[in-house]
């Protein structure tokens, strides 16, 4: 059908007949992959702001009232470097031998990535405990 050709951006060279019964694979495709794809970005973005919401709390118990504001400040631009300073660290991690070659090290990413939020973990762990 030529209009389905047209939603899913075929080329003219790939097109849809019931011959080959590529029709049926690719209509199963983008009908069940736009669903995969927005259930898991709603899941990502619930589960960002589950972790925002009570690390700023804990951020801001820490400094008594006349300071907070200052201390938010400085939280901040540390935020902001830490951000720099990760994508510098992951730049130096993944190398691409030339130009048409994979990029490589992911599996080191993945476990740097991994050691730094078990620490996270257990500094926000001493953190709690020094509060409340």
């Amino acid at each position: 059908c030529p209009l389905e050709e047209k939603l899913l951006f075929l080329p003219p060279q790939m097109s849809i007949t019931p011959r080959n019964n590529y029709h049926k694979y690719l209509r199963a495709l983008f009908r069940n992959t736009f669903w995969i794809v927005l259930i898991t970005n709603v899941c990502m973005m619930v589960s960002i702001m589950s972790r925002i919401i009570p690390a700023s709390v804990l951020t801001s118990a820490i400094p008594e009232a006349q300071d907070r504001g200052a201390f938010m400040s400085i939280n901040s631009s540390l935020q902001q470097m830490a951000g720099g300073f990760g994508a510098m660290l992951g730049g130096f991690i993944i190398f691409q031998k030339d130009k048409f070659s994979p990029l490589e090290h992911y599996d080191t990413l993945a476990m740097v990535a991994s050691a730094i939020m078990l620490l996270t973990v257990y500094l926000v762990y001493r953190v709690t405990k020094i509060i409340y």
